[in-house]
């Protein structure tokens, strides 16, 4: 159960790393996944890493969404 939710969390990561723009960005979310499997458990490191992943998709749609409304005024 436990290698099925590292590959899950694992897979979320990278597909999150490959979307974010900047290198800072990569990295801190990189980091940030590093530190919560070292210092939690499994399960709670994984519920941490979708909650933030989640966390950041909202963030990112709501500046695009943003964004097109300054466009179009």
């Amino acid at each position: 159960m436990q290698h099925h939710l590292i590959a899950a969390i694992f897979l979320l990561a990278l597909i999150m790393v490959l979307n974010l723009e900047t290198w800072k960005s990569r990295l801190a979310y990189l980091a940030m996944v590093t530190l919560s499997f070292s210092y939690l458990s499994v399960l709670q490191a994984a519920v941490s890493i979708i909650a933030i992943t989640m966390i950041l998709i909202f963030y990112a749609a709501v500046t695009a969404v943003q964004r097109n409304a300054r466009l179009h005024h």
